[in-house]
C-alpha cells in the first residue's frame, strides 16, 4: 500500500510564514535607524532657525532651501518607518505649479554649480492636482537630478518646465 500527500501547501505556508518573519526584522530595523536619524535632525532643525533669526544679511533663499531638505529627510525618514507600520497615503489637493517651483528651488544651487539655468513658465489656467505632493516632488527632483548628469561638463542649457491645462 502507498500513501501519497501533496505537501505543496505546507511548504507555500512555511515559505509565506519565513517571509514575514523576515519582513518584521526589517521593519523593526527600519523603524530603529529611522528613529536615529530623526533625533540629530530635531537638533539640526533648531540650529537652523537660530541661525536666521541671528545672521543681520538676508540670506533667506539659503535657509528656505535648508529647511526644505531638512523637511524632506524628515518625509524620506516618515516613508521608511512605513516598513515598520504601513500608513495612509495623505493625499490633498494641490497646485502643481507651486510643487515644480518648490522643486526647482531647492536645485537651484546644484543647477547653477553646473551652469544651468531652469525657467519656469506656468499657464495661469492650470487646475489644482488631488496629489501626494511629496511623492510628485520626489519624482520630479529625480528627472531633474537625471537631466543635470547627463549634461556635459560646463555646458550651458536652458531647462524648460512648461505646464499647460488641457480641456476636454
Amino acid at each position: 500500500m502507498t500513501l501519497l500527500r501533496d505537501v505543496t501547501e505546507r511548504n507555500q505556508m512555511q515559505e509565506q510564514i519565513r517571509k514575514s518573519d523576515t519582513l518584521q526584522v526589517v521593519g523593526q530595523l527600519a523603524a530603529g535607524i529611522a528613529h536615529e536619524i530623526r533625533n540629530p535632525m530635531t537638533a539640526l532643525k533648531g540650529f537652523v532657525q537660530l541661525l536666521e533669526s541671528s545672521i543681520q544679511e538676508d540670506h533667506s533663499l539659503y535657509f528656505d532651501i535648508i529647511k526644505s531638505e531638512l523637511k524632506r529627510i524628515e518625509t524620506i525618514i516618515t516613508e521608511f518607518l512605513v516598513l515598520a507600520k504601513p500608513q495612509a497615503v495623505k493625499f490633498e489637493k494641490k497646485n502643481l505649479a507651486a510643487v515644480v517651483k518648490e522643486t526647482i528651488d531647492l536645485l537651484n544651487a546644484q543647477a547653477l554649480l553646473e551652469n544651468i539655468q531652469f525657467e519656469l513658465s506656468v499657464s495661469p489656467q492650470l487646475p489644482m492636482v488631488y496629489c501626494e505632493p511629496n511623492q510628485i516632488k520626489q519624482v520630479l527632483i529625480n528627472v531633474i537630478k537625471n537631466a543635470i548628469e547627463v549634461t556635459s561638463n560646463g555646458e550651458e542649457f536652458l531647462l524648460k518646465s512648461i505646464l499647460q491645462s488641457r480641456t476636454t
